[in-house]
């Protein structure tokens, strides 16, 4: 059986929404398990994160990762993006207009 984690971008009830899509990783459920420990690993054990890694918290430097240096934070996100690619975790994303035009 395959599994699949993903994340939506965009909302249709959101004006400025050009488009809705979702975004995320498929894999067996052999590799997720590994998978799991591994990410974990890296965010609770490697990192001392408390809460779950969020992109968003991340990029925008809050949360946990208020006053982070840039080398702390191209560390932990390289080691976030080698255990993805080191893996056999297939992405997907698919997108669609919210809107469309015709001429």
């Amino acid at each position: 059986m395959f599994v699949s984690y993903m994340d939506e971008a965009g909302h249709f009830r959101n004006p400025n929404s050009l488009y809705v899509g979702m975004a995320g990783f498929v894999a067996s459920e052999e590799i997720w398990g590994p998978f799991g420990k591994w990410w974990r690993a890296i965010v609770e054990d490697q990192f001392r994160l408390k809460k779950p890694f969020h992109m968003m918290d991340f990029a925008h430097r809050k949360g946990e990762f208020a006053g982070w240096s840039e080398s702390e934070r191209q560390n932990l996100l390289s080691s976030l993006i080698e255990a993805i690619l080191l893996s056999e975790l297939v992405p997907i994303g698919p997108s669609f207009p919210l809107r469309t035009t015709r001429a």
